[in-house]
């Protein structure tokens, strides 16, 4: 194999490594957006509820009575279930998303104007 021969093979051979590389790029980019908008989702819906039923285990307070104090107990059970159920849904959109090739593609519009009066 001449010097020119094994150049071109890893020139070939780099341009393959790098494609890989951006597609693992783009599976990573699109797992961490994934990821980001469960927990937007999840972690949203938690500052619902207490923004709105806060009141009941003294959202904010520091002294508590004792009925606001089982409910912070309650609460503090049901965010740890939501929080766990979706890091679980994190979690399984990953290995899923981990099962396909990703590949990001354009697509370029070509914008005219548009004629509103018709010209005579």
């Amino acid at each position: 194999m001449s010097t020119l021969d094994k150049m071109l093979e890893l020139r070939k051979q780099i341009q393959v490594d790098e494609e890989e590389q951006k597609k693992e790029n783009m599976r990573a980019t699109l797992m961490k957006t994934v990821e980001t908008n469960i927990k937007t989702a999840f972690i949203g819906a938690i500052s619902s509820f207490e923004n709105t039923f806060g009141y009941l285990w003294g959202h904010g307070e520091m002294k508590l009575t004792e009925k606001q104090q089982q409910f912070r107990e309650l609460w503090a059970q049901v965010r740890k279930e939501v929080f766990d159920k979706g890091n679980d849904q994190i979690k399984l959109a990953k290995r899923e998303l981990s099962r396909y090739e990703v590949e990001r593609t354009t697509c370029v519009l070509e914008v005219k104007p548009i004629e509103f009066f018709v010209k005579e």
